[in-house]
């Protein structure tokens, strides 16, 4: 409902602006968490520092919602999505990851394991939701698969 406005009407510049930059803001906040991991879990309890991590970035989020949200009532139903969406992200997928680093589990094993929840997901969708993949949307996840594992195995080969 929220995107109706763009949908059914042109939208200003200002809101194209924003939407723009919204990609921008998720792939250097994603990213930060796994460049940054590896310091964080050597100087700090990963859980705790997990949770100041989503502490700071759901405090910044929630004031981008206040200054550039037309509406600003949340719905009951999309505040229970969000959260089950955060517990899954940040607790289980990076809090896997700051655990495992924590524990010592190299860098390489972790990239691995993650880079593989793609093609898990698009399986499970597939058998549990009836979805189908494009040839477009398979050849990705590939080209992401083997960016991967051409990281890893040159990690590999460099430790021999």
């Amino acid at each position: 409902k929220s995107l109706d406005k763009f949908v059914n009407s042109s939208p200003n510049k200002k809101d194209i602006q924003i939407f723009n930059i919204i990609p921008i803001i998720f792939v250097v906040l994603w990213s930060s968490a796994f460049i940054t991991s590896k310091i964080i879990v050597d100087n700090a309890p990963p859980f705790l520092s997990l949770s100041i991590r989503f502490g700071v970035v759901a405090f910044f989020f929630f004031l981008f919602f206040i200054f550039f949200s037309k509406n600003k009532k949340i719905s009951l139903k999309a505040f229970k999505d969000a959260s089950i969406s955060g517990l899954l992200f940040h607790g289980f997928y990076l809090g896997g990851v700051f655990f495992a680093l924590s524990k010592g589990i190299s860098a390489s094993l972790i990239a691995l394991i993650v880079s593989l929840q793609p093609i898990l997901t698009s399986i499970l969708a597939k058998i549990f939701l009836k979805e189908t993949l494009s040839k477009f949307q398979w050849m990705g996840i590939c080209f992401g698969f083997f960016g991967a594992l051409i990281i890893i195995t040159s990690d590999i080969i460099e430790g021999l």
